[in-house]
């Protein structure tokens, strides 16, 4: 598949036969050059006008390899993905067992389920949209203006992966469970007061993550290759001399508050009502004003516990880092992902935010503050 175009401006998704995944093979001469491929990738830009939405690198050798699957996130969630890794080592372990193709999930816009208040959000995001749109018909529109954001290049990538060991991640789930609170509050947690220890004045108590939508559609999509999540963003007072547990117990019910339909189908709803009726008036540099302003202090992408198999014909799955997200520079990333019982873990991030020897500080606080937590 790839992008095509209106002449009013409008895309969408149509099948291309004619298409080929691009492949890129190189030498694995050491165990971590993935984690430079990976960076590499992170600032190379797709064409989605005449590529397809993936291509793949793999690094080989006799006993060990790895594939990078590299997707742009404007069309695919991390779950989308995690489902294409799997299907695509089933096939690599049985190439003669037969397809089954999942079908063109609809247009987002099309999925929104029905709440209450969601004519009133409808009515207010169209008058929003008018409001927005004649500000900007009488503002100042310079070719500067319109080029400024496109043009900026972004600063080089990073990548720090780790692993828990099996007995750590069934540790942390079981203590998660019997304090009330799930694994990713408490992922949460640990890392807040890791950035407060690292941070000090830069110190924003705020995260930001994603929600997975697949099963709150008006249709479900089940494992359909799409965009299906929305995000959230919530504040909280973790202060080192509170209980862990409890400040892990109130994100969960932030989380869960923020989560709700009318909340976290508000701002998709705005989306798809505005961006139309903008088309002809919005700039680059609005876009990036609009949606590229990080105001948390860390994003937590967390897809949780996957039962995919680890064993797939003669090959074996010895580990799934992901996702590793560079649509935003400004923006710290972590990855989060458990299969076969371990945890895996990624935190990617630029220069412009974080030194690699601060990504490693980082990542060994929040460490000492979950198994303090684990164990305690």
């Amino acid at each position: 598949m790839r992008v095509g175009s209106e002449s009013d401006g409008s895309v969408y998704l149509i099948s291309d036969p004619a298409l080929r995944f691009p492949v890129r093979s190189v030498a694995r001469d050491h165990a971590e050059r993935w984690i430079a491929e990976v960076t590499t990738e992170l600032g190379q830009a797709f064409d989605l006008f005449t590529q397809p939405p993936l291509r793949l690198v793999l690094l080989q050798d006799e006993e060990l390899s790895e594939i990078l699957f590299v997707c742009p996130h404007v069309l695919a969630d991390g779950l989308a993905v995690a489902y294409l890794v799997r299907d695509f080592l089933a096939f690599l372990g049985n190439p003669a067992a037969e397809e089954v193709a999942m079908p063109l999930a609809p247009p987002m816009s099309t999925l929104i389920p029905d709440f209450p208040g969601k004519r009133m959000v409808i009515w207010r995001a169209k008058l929003k949209a008018g409001l927005f749109k004649l500000l900007l018909r009488h503002g100042s529109k310079t070719d500067e203006a319109k080029t400024e954001a496109a043009h900026c290049v972004a600063p080089p990538y990073h990548l720090c992966p780790w692993v828990l060991t099996a007995e750590q991640t069934a540790a942390l789930a079981a203590r998660s469970r019997a304090a009330d609170t799930t694994v990713h509050a408490a992922l949460c947690v640990a890392f807040l007061r890791a950035f407060g220890e690292c941070c000090g004045d830069g110190w924003k108590r705020t995260l930001q993550s994603p929600v997975n939508l697949r099963d709150r559609l008006r249709r479900p999509v089940g494992e359909s290759f799409g965009l299906f999540v929305n995000l959230v963003e919530f504040s909280v007072n973790c202060a080192p001399e509170r209980d862990f547990w409890e400040v892990a117990r109130e994100i969960k019910q932030a989380f869960t508050r923020r989560s709700a339909d009318k909340h976290i189908f508000n701002s998709l709803i705005e989306t798809n009502v505005a961006m139309p009726a903008l088309r002809a008036v919005i700039t680059p540099k609005i876009v990036a004003q609009s949606f590229m302003t990080v105001k948390h202090d860390l994003s937590i992408s967390n897809l949780g516990r996957l039962d995919f198999p680890v064993r797939y014909g003669a090959l074996e799955l010895d580990a799934l880092f992901g996702p590793i997200l560079g649509d935003d520079p400004e923006d710290r990333v972590l990855g989060v992902v458990t299969i076969g019982g371990v945890m895996h873990l990624s935190l990617s991030f630029t220069d412009s935010k974080m030194s690699p020897a601060q990504a490693e500080q980082l990542k060994e606080s929040a460490m000492d503050w979950l198994a303090q937590a684990a164990n305690g």
